[in-house]
């Protein structure tokens, strides 16, 4: 004791200050090392002052996963009105895309985030977010978008803190009507309140909250487009991050770039969605460059006559302005460099209807054929050999709901026939109606009622085998002639599998590494399954499999009347029931865990490969993914009652011949 006693004024010594005796508070504000970013064989050194990651980490992990340090907690915290601290919670984290910046991107990044206010604005913004109660509309809006919807681009620059954070505090600053409320709303800046340890001074959300919004908070789909439009309005950051861009390859090019063609580049840039790696921006940023160098001119004419109403604003098109550029190109027509106005137009307009019939009659290149072409004297067709590489979903040729279908019916198979529930539902009725098995009256006996009746509306068992085998090739069901097995499906699917348990293996044996294990594989393996379930999943299977997962539904309900006849003690379920109702009926034990495992985690892949879109894959559905696959492959291993549906077993037989007789004796 007197030891400890000895060394306790030491340690209190330690913790004070100076001869004062205060204890030292936490920074308010950590001061972080560089961050620096390679870009070729130059090092360019970027200094943020809120920007703290470590500087051993790999560009992703520093600039998109975790671009600002976790916020420290301002002394003892913002207050609520009774005096308590509130608690925190970062809600304005945007899910980056999977490639890495790097180089000028990286740069334009950080440089993006600086303006916006850096670390600072983000803890502002997350304070005024709690003191206003609003935490929870805005974790909507983020989960909104973490789940797709958004392109590449957009998807960058939300996943920058200050960024989102920023857009977040304009949709919280008031609206207010000037000149006594028939002016245009302007919106007033909102100071962010700050909290105050003092007496009497707690900050209140009620002093605080404005009366009118730009957006109603509870309103998520509202919340989420004004984000989004904010992001993408004309000035606001994703033109100022292509600004950024375009000016880093000026500079790193020494490019010599007008004013006026710097301007239709960076709306250029704006509007398309860049790639991110460095190599590939740059090269898209020069391309742009040096076509408006050559057509700038002429664009700016071609647009000034559109604007003079001479022609159809409809038929205008984007393919029809490009030809008569080409045209006025090919002729070559100079234009003043002042550029054209509705005074020198007139004696440009014989040029401007040459080009544009020229337009109209030749189409957009791509779509003319020059066996067409060579018939009109004079004629050309231009082509600048870009193809069509199908990007989204639907060019190329995805049907999701195809692919959704055929998981329903993989879902039907596994519960209705591998863990019987078809079969122990039509045995509990045939008892029920031979009245060897009693159900309480009241909705259990109309439930068994409605079952026993329509019976013979359902799907046959024969049927079923049949569209379990054309569809997932599983079961030796009998096809109608014509009727084609897909038979590729269980290699695709046990690709995707094989794929999925090496991206595993391969991310745990780099864990400790910077080494990042490539998706490509899984998804290339997903695609290949989209394509083969939207062949096979068509016709009359969308409607059988609805009806289908009905009766499976109904057999469902059938059976969980059974309940209290099967079940005892604490081991009450519908599990239960199967388990023992197999064993009594059928000597059958089959392994539920697994049979039910493969049925839920296999529809979860389902859901993966049926929506998936590789341009907006986030992390959260991508390791949705490799947990659903990683339970399904374990059920597998655990799991060898895979049965031979054929639509003629014995059992079956039976259980329909007895319903027959026990039909016939009802009749009589």
């Amino acid at each position: 004791m007197g030891n400890r006693e000895a060394e306790e004024p030491g340690r209190r010594r330690k913790a004070r200050k100076g001869d004062g005796g205060d204890a030292k508070p936490p920074p308010e504000k950590a001061t972080s090392p560089p961050v620096t970013v390679e870009s070729g064989s130059a090092t360019a050194r970027s200094t943020t002052s809120g920007y703290a990651p470590s500087a051993t980490v790999s560009p992703k992990d520093s600039i998109m996963t975790t671009p600002f340090t976790p916020l420290p907690t301002p002394g003892p915290g913002l207050l609520r009105p009774n005096g308590r601290a509130f608690g925190r919670r970062d809600v304005l984290s945007v899910q980056p895309p999977p490639e890495t910046p790097d180089g000028f991107v990286a740069k334009s990044i950080i440089a993006l985030a600086e303006a916006a206010g850096g670390d600072q604005k983000v803890k502002d913004v997350n304070d005024r977010l709690l003191l206003e109660g609003l935490t929870e509309e805005v974790g909507k809006a983020t989960n909104r978008l973490n789940t797709g919807g958004i392109n590449r681009t957009q998807r960058l620059l939300l996943s920058i803190s200050p960024v989102y954070a920023s857009i977040i505090e304009a949709a919280l600053n008031p609206v207010i009507v000037t000149g006594g409320g028939g002016g245009t709303p302007t919106p007033t800046p909102t100071p962010v309140p700050r909290a105050t340890t003092s007496a009497g001074a707690t900050a209140t959300a009620e002093s605080i909250a404005p009366t009118r919004r730009r957006v109603d908070f509870r309103d998520t789909e509202g919340l989420v487009d004004f984000i989004l439009r904010a992001l993408d309005t004309g000035g606001g950051f994703r033109e100022r991050y292509a600004g950024l861009l375009v000016d880093a390859v000026i500079l790193t090019r020494g490019l010599n770039v007008s004013a006026s063609v710097r301007t239709a580049v960076v709306g250029d840039v704006a509007a398309s969605d860049l790639p991110i790696p460095s190599a590939r921006a740059d090269e898209v940023i020069v391309n742009n460059i040096n076509r408006r160098r050559s057509t700038l001119d002429l664009e700016s004419a071609v647009d000034e006559f559109a604007r003079s109403g001479e022609i159809d604003a409809v038929r205008f098109t984007p393919s029809v302005r490009r030809a008569m550029v080409s045209y006025l190109r090919e002729l070559g027509v100079v234009f003043p460099s002042a550029g054209l106005t509705s005074t020198t137009r007139a004696g440009f307009d014989e040029y401007f209807a040459l080009a544009y019939n020229h337009a109209i009659r030749g189409g957009d290149g791509a779509t003319t054929d020059p066996i067409d072409a060579v018939r009109q004297k004079g004629r050309i067709t231009e082509w600048d050999f870009t193809v069509d590489t199908f990007e989204t979903v639907e060019e190329q040729g995805v049907v999701p709901q195809n692919i959704l279908a055929a998981g329903a019916l993989d879902y039907v198979y596994n519960l209705g026939e591998r863990l019987g529930m078809f079969k122990l539902a039509d045995a509990l009725v045939l008892r029920w109606a031979s009245g060897a098995f009693d159900a309480e009256p009241g909705t259990p006996s109309a439930d068994l009622y409605r079952y026993w009746k329509l019976r013979s509306e359902r799907i046959s068992p024969e049927e079923r085998a049949m569209m379990y085998r054309r569809i997932l090739s599983k079961g030796d069901g009998n096809l109608l002639s014509g009727m084609v097995e897909n038979e590729d499906f269980p290699q695709l699917w046990g690709t995707l599998m094989e794929k999925a348990t090496d991206f595993m293996r391969r991310s745990e044996e780099n864990a400790s590494t910077d080494r990042t294990v490539s998706r490509q594989p899984i998804y290339q393996a997903t695609k290949q399954l989209q394509y083969n379930l939207t062949e096979h999943a068509t016709g009359m299977a969308h409607m059988q499999i609805t009806e289908m997962y009905h009766h499976l539904l109904e057999a469902k309900t059938v059976l969980e009347h059974a309940i209290p006849y099967f079940s005892t003690g604490s081991r009450k379920s519908l599990w239960t029931v199967i388990e023992r109702a197999s064993r009594e009926w059928f000597d059958e034990a089959p392994n539920i865990s697994a049979i039910r495992s493969s049925a839920i985690d296999g529809n979860r892949v389902f859901q993966w490969v049926g929506t998936f879109d590789q341009a907006s894959v986030t992390d959260d559905q991508f390791q949705a993914f490799l947990d659903a696959a990683e339970a399904w492959i374990l059920a597998q291993a655990t799991d060898d009652s895979e049965p031979t549906v054929t639509g003629d077993d014995e059992d079956e037989e039976d259980i329909d011949a007895e319903l027959e007789d026990s039909e016939d004796d009802w009749d009589k």
